[in-house]
């Protein structure tokens, strides 16, 4: 017979600077960790709470992270997956990340490959120090970032990570992008000023290293652009826009006064190259009396200006 030990322990973690390798690395972790935990022989778990000061995880830096985990010989629950665990009332992991804050729930299965899923949510977060830090952007660039993500994938590689989005920017300038630039200057005939473009919504999803919008658009108060397409990691470019001249927030009343005046100015934008040298194709676009009625009609519906349905039928080739 096999002799079996019954054990239980109540331990805390102080780290600084510590590196955890493995499939999903993280670095430069410090702070401390709180775990309380049982085994009867073949059954081992553990739970506790995170209070980790700072870590980098794939470049990123997160600070101040809080919250309940749960762990056994093959899954790691965090947040309130670990919380149902323990009976508790539902808490998230959060952390502040570029000047905002995000909150997660995330599921790992540690046996043969690492297996990972996340449900985030991520609320004002400074677009200005997320493209300077993270993107390369410019060093004028601000806005406040808000939105959702959910993403899954297995190992340290990239190639079958999928995400779920949708993010919307307020308050921002992002006009000194390039394809911004050219866009503007297209539309324009001049370069582009601080009034363009002070919102941004966009729904998205990734797979492996190809990034699809089902929805961008870039709303202002002279001009908006509506658009889908794609990106990937190496900066190439397949969108296409419609232009709307006028505030996109308008009062529903008003649509009707001005849709005849603005069926005549609609075009549509190709744009494909690259991130850093965007190049514009110019088209007028003949259907956009209906998509105006069609932008009516759903704001109508839903008192919000939603992409329109016939913009959904849009298809660009996928990148090769």
């Amino acid at each position: 017979n096999t002799l079996q030990i019954a054990s239980s322990w109540d331990v805390r973690i102080a780290c600084h600077r510590a590196s955890l390798r493995g499939e999903l690395p993280l670095e430069n972790l410090s702070g401390g960790i709180r775990v309380i935990g049982s085994s009867d022989g073949p059954d081992v778990n553990s739970y506790g709470e995170l209070a980790i000061d700072s870590l980098i995880w794939n470049d990123l830096q997160l600070t101040n992270i809080r919250g309940p985990f749960w762990t056994d010989s093959t899954t790691c629950f965090l947040g309130r997956h670990a919380t149902e665990r323990l009976r508790q009332p539902p808490q998230r992991i959060s952390a502040d990340v570029y000047g905002g804050r995000i909150e997660t729930d995330v599921q790992l299965q540690h046996s043969v490959q690492t297996r990972y899923a996340a449900e985030t949510s991520i609320e004002s977060v400074d677009l200005g120090r997320l493209a300077r830090e993270r993107l390369g952007g410019p060093a004028d660039m601000t806005g406040t970032v808000s939105g959702t993500l959910s993403l899954a994938g297995g190992g340290g590689s990239t190639s079958a990570l999928t995400r779920l989005g949708n993010l919307k920017v307020t308050d921002a300038k992002v006009y000194q992008l390039p394809p911004l630039v050219a866009l503007l200057k297209v539309l324009r005939n001049r370069s582009p000023d601080s009034t363009a473009f002070n919102r941004c919504e966009a729904q998205f999803d990734v797979r492996g290293e190809h990034i699809h919008f089902h929805q961008l658009n870039l709303l202002g108060d002279a001009v908006s652009l509506y658009g889908r397409g794609e990106t990937n990691f190496n900066r190439r470019l397949n969108l296409v826009f419609y232009t709307l001249v006028g505030p996109a927030d308008l009062p529903i009343p008003l649509w009707k006064t001005v849709a005849g005046q603005l069926s005549q100015q609609g075009l549509q934008l190709k744009v494909d190259g690259t991130w850093d040298d965007p190049q514009i194709h110019r088209e007028a676009f003949p259907a956009v009396s209906q998509m105006l009625q069609q932008i009516l009609d759903e704001a109508q519906q839903n008192a919000t200006m939603p992409v329109p349905a016939a913009a959904k039928q849009w298809w660009t080739p996928p990148l090769r």
